[in-house]
C-alpha cells in the first residue's frame, strides 16, 4: 500500500473550530500517523520536544514561520502554542 493511499484514508471527526488546543494537537498527531504502537507519542512529550526546538532555534521574537514538510500541521500548531501566537 502506498503512503498516498494511507494518507488519503486518514479522516477526522473532530470539530476543530470548537475544540480545545490539546484536543486539536492530539488529533493532528493522530492524523500525522503517530497512532500506532511503534509510532505513538505522548502529548506532553511532543509539546516538550516543540518547546525545546523553540528555545534552541531562538524563535522567541518571530513574526512568522515557514515550515516545509508533509503532514497535518501538528508541528506548526504546537509551535504556535509555545510561542503564544
Amino acid at each position: 500500500m502506498s503512503w498516498k493511499k494511507i494518507w488519503n484514508q486518514k479522516t477526522s471527526t473532530l470539530d476543530f473550530s470548537c475544540s480545545q488546543d490539546e484536543q486539536i494537537l492530539q488529533e493532528l498527531l493522530f492524523l500525522n500517523g503517530f497512532d500506532t504502537k511503534s509510532g505513538s507519542l505522548k502529548l506532553q512529550d511532543y509539546r516538550d520536544f516543540v518547546q525545546e526546538i523553540f528555545i534552541q532555534a531562538k524563535l522567541k521574537d518571530y513574526t512568522s514561520i515557514f515550515e516545509v514538510g508533509c503532514g497535518a500541521g501538528a508541528f506548526l500548531f504546537a509551535l504556535n502554542l509555545v510561542g503564544g501566537g
